[in-house]
């Protein structure tokens, strides 16, 4: 327990609008000899996403697999006209569902995925909300800093070379 409070108070806080503060590998530095072995091997399965039976990334994906079948309920929607449901019923809260509606309705993609990632931390939210200075509470903070890193990838100059590096190749003449 001691090693759970000394690590989580010295750890930066996390919000979804700023940069994640170091990356995974740092983060799995930083935890090392403060947890026990099981613990910091969940945690480490958390970051590389791999398959771990830690309750609180099952909690967690329980409740993501919820946002992503309302997600998956309305391009349902949208494309069939009516709501056949053949992803399942969902159990989602207002705030989910008035996010999830603002994301699906957004024209941009990046914006759309960005609001999508902003529901996943605030799944991840609801589970710690209740837990200070305890497994549940790092758990959490690894998620939250996937979320981060993902968040991180979306470069408009990367993502411009990446096109240009992908289309490159094509001609013009190729095309028409």
């Amino acid at each position: 327990m001691n090693g759970y409070y000394y690590i989580l108070s010295s750890l930066p806080s996390l919000s979804a609008d700023v940069p994640a503060p170091f990356d995974s590998d740092s983060f799995l530095l930083k935890i090392a000899g403060f947890v026990p072995d099981r613990d910091y091997e969940c945690i480490r399965r958390i970051l590389k996403d791999e398959p771990t039976d830690c309750g609180v990334v099952r909690e967690y994906l329980r409740k993501k697999d919820s946002i992503d079948k309302l997600l998956l309920n309305k391009r349902e929607k949208s494309l069939c006209g009516k709501n056949v449901r053949y992803f399942g019923a969902v159990e989602a809260d207002a705030e989910s569902i008035a996010l999830a509606e603002k994301a699906f309705a957004d024209d941009n993609p990046l914006n759309a995925e960005k609001s999508i990632l902003k529901l996943y931390w605030n799944c991840a939210e609801k589970i710690a909300c209740m837990h200070c200075f305890d497994f549940t509470s790092l758990c959490v903070y690894a998620i939250k800093l996937k979320i981060l890193s993902r968040l991180g990838n979306f470069d408009r100059k990367r993502g411009a070379d990446e096109f240009d590096r992908i289309l490159s190749p094509l001609r013009i003449s190729d095309i028409g």
